[in-house]
């Protein structure tokens, strides 16, 4: 078991400092819990196979399970994204981000290869969160940000919930206070010519709907209702 320490960031005079001892810690292969902006999140660099690995054992998770990736820009998420991907997704990106809309995409050169999906699609995220937002680009790498819970438990909504979850499994818990929604983000998946919700989440399904008839992606999409 390790010693997980609570950072508060839900004051402005500790924020920047707790923001850089959670990216150092990122960056030494640790797992950071931090709010988005519908729940707490765990996030590790996902170039660190130890900590892909540390982060998949916490979640139960076997290899061929996807994790998302918050993006600083949508320019960085062009970055991870193949380049022949149709651009439809940009304009996608656009009416969304930031927010919560996942949006799985096919992975460029760049993108690391451990987090990704059954497959083979990259799950990428812009958050409206400030702290999450500050804790990636602190980090300068795309994060993780699957929910901070464990396996059959309800996602964490104040970092005190994930530190009385988590503790001994992970390094730093960013504490800023409760999240408003208990529902994660809305998963897209547009790896296929059929668009697919994986997860129905904070975005309704009408919502999605609405904007892939606007960047003219027809037919019925697919996925479960909530």
């Amino acid at each position: 078991m390790i010693e997980t320490r609570v950072l508060r960031v839900d004051v402005d005079v500790e924020r920047e400092v707790s923001i850089r001892e959670a990216a150092a810690v990122i960056g030494r292969g640790g797992i950071v819990v931090h709010p988005t902006e519908t729940v707490y999140g765990l996030a590790v660099d996902p170039w660190s196979e130890a900590a892909v690995r540390r982060l998949r054992g916490l979640k139960e998770r076997g290899d061929d399970c996807g994790f998302i990736l918050l993006v600083s820009s949508l320019e960085g998420a062009r970055g991870l994204v193949a380049s022949g991907t149709p651009i439809a997704w940009i304009a996608i990106a656009e009416e969304f981000w930031p927010g919560p809309l996942t949006l799985i995409l096919p992975p460029g050169p760049a993108a690391p290869g451990g987090v990704r999906g059954a497959n083979g699609g990259l799950a990428l995220r812009l958050t409206a969160d400030p702290i999450a937002a500050a804790l990636v680009l602190a980090s300068g790498v795309p994060l993780t940000s699957t929910s901070a819970n464990l396996k059959g438990r309800p996602p964490a909504v104040t970092g005190g919930e994930a530190a009385r979850e988590l503790a001994g499994r992970v390094d730093v818990v960013l504490e800023a206070g409760p999240r408003s929604s208990g529902a994660p983000s809305t998963i897209l998946d547009l790896t296929q010519a059929r668009p697919r919700i994986v997860r129905e989440g904070a975005i309704s399904r009408s919502r999605i709907e609405a904007s892939l008839r606007r960047v003219k992606i027809h037919g019925r999409i697919g996925g479960r209702r909530a």
